[in-house]
């Protein structure tokens, strides 16, 4: 069932920190960069020409292109554009697609 808590009650409890449940559906791995895995970035590549980037390059790099379109996602999600794919951004990937 569904229950419904006052917004007053949450404030009082809050200590800053809140866990978020998610599926990694393409079971990405740890913070993904330059030094991750050829076969990771591929999947990286593979999921963000899906969810709309067809320009991107398919090499298993990750290059200044696929660390542009990452950034670019995250601003547009209110992120740190820093072009790393950490768990936020991983999140913000799937909802992206769904």
């Amino acid at each position: 069932g569904v229950h419904r808590v006052p917004v007053a009650d949450l404030r009082a409890g809050f200590r800053g920190k809140a866990y978020v449940f998610w599926k990694n559906f393409w079971n990405l791995q740890g913070t993904i960069s330059a030094t991750a895995s050829p076969q990771t970035i591929l999947l990286l590549k593979m999921y963000l020409k899906e969810v709309g980037f067809p320009e991107i390059d398919p090499a298993p790099v990750y290059d200044a292109q696929t660390r542009s379109i990452i950034s670019r996602l995250q601003a547009r999600h209110g992120l740190s554009a820093d072009g790393l794919v950490g768990s936020q951004t991983k999140i913000v990937l799937y909802n992206d697609h769904t």
